[in-house]
């Protein structure tokens, strides 16, 4: 491949005026071109606080251990984080609002929304919405079609359709009331969103279920209660399996910045392969928007 690029003459302004780079160019950007597959976004959830009562003041993420913590301040003056980390063990997010002795401490958010990502591939079918207020459970299901759309019956299905469900949980029962829109009027919640009821404490998690369609359950399962004692030790069996990971080796380089993007890589390459899954052609990227 590189004697052929090498051997393309230097007279040409563009490498694609060689039509044998211009058709492997072609047939190389071909399966990108397609609504799918390809990989997209599962969702997302969003936190909202008003902020007359906390400011959001940034964030700091502890590579070592996975943890991301986002700082914020509240309208009486207290510092407070928002603690966040992915489960090692299987896909889960947790999150807690904690004082500066990492104790639970008063609630600041009023809603939360679940988001259908909107690149979703119009010719798939149909998320579909599922809510269960009185145990703080948001979600939706979607089924990942086997078939390109023009050999897809979407009626029928293929037995090797794939489906994901995306849930957020909250520590407590949800409600469907109003929020002030980006024309400053009040309107009703619309679907997978809700206000959150609780405001001594703050727990949640978000869980990507995963599969065959046909093994995926048809209804969300039913969910434990959230407490901060398991959070807690999920955390720390995150610790250990980070501390066996950092252990494997190190490079110690002259220039910081390039140690430091070194590292960072290797924890993003930690955090997008895992043993016994199809490993990414690239390292996606995710946010938590508050």
């Amino acid at each position: 491949m590189f004697n052929r690029v090498k051997s393309i003459p230097d007279t040409l302004s563009l490498l694609t005026q060689d039509p044998w780079y211009r058709e492997y160019s072609q047939m190389a950007q071909e399966n990108y071109r397609k609504p799918y597959p390809r990989p997209f976004p599962c969702g997302s959830v969003l936190l909202g606080f008003d902020r007359r009562n906390a400011e959001m003041i940034g964030h700091r993420l502890d590579i070592s251990n996975g943890l991301c913590e986002v700082f914020l301040k509240t309208k009486d003056k207290k510092d407070i984080r928002l603690q966040i980390f992915t489960n090692m063990e299987k896909d889960q997010v947790w999150m807690r609002l904690v004082d500066q002795k990492d104790n639970l401490c008063e609630n600041i958010f009023d809603r939360i929304r679940v988001l259908i990502d909107p690149s979703t591939p119009a010719e798939f079918p149909k998320a579909k919405s599922e809510e269960d207020l009185s145990v703080g459970v948001l979600a939706f299901r979607q089924v990942l079609p086997y078939e390109e759309p023009d050999k897809y019956d979407t009626e029928k299905g293929h037995p090797k359709d794939k489906a994901f469900r995306l849930a957020a949980k909250v520590n407590g029962p949800l409600e469907k009331t109003t929020r002030i829109n980006w024309d400053g009027n009040s309107v009703g919640m619309s679907s997978l969103e809700a206000g959150l009821t609780r405001k001594d404490q703050f727990i949640s998690s978000i869980t990507l279920h995963e599969g065959l369609n046909k093994d995926l359950s048809s209804e969300a399962p039913v969910t434990a209660t959230l407490r901060s004692d398991d959070m807690t030790a999920s955390f720390e069996r995150n610790e250990n399996q980070w501390r066996e990971y950092w252990n494997k080796s190190g490079v110690k380089l002259s220039d910081q910045f390039l140690e430091m993007i070194w590292y960072h890589n290797l924890y993003f390459l930690n955090c997008a392969t895992k043993e016994g899954v199809t490993t990414p052609d690239y390292l996606p990227t995710g946010a938590i928007i508050i």
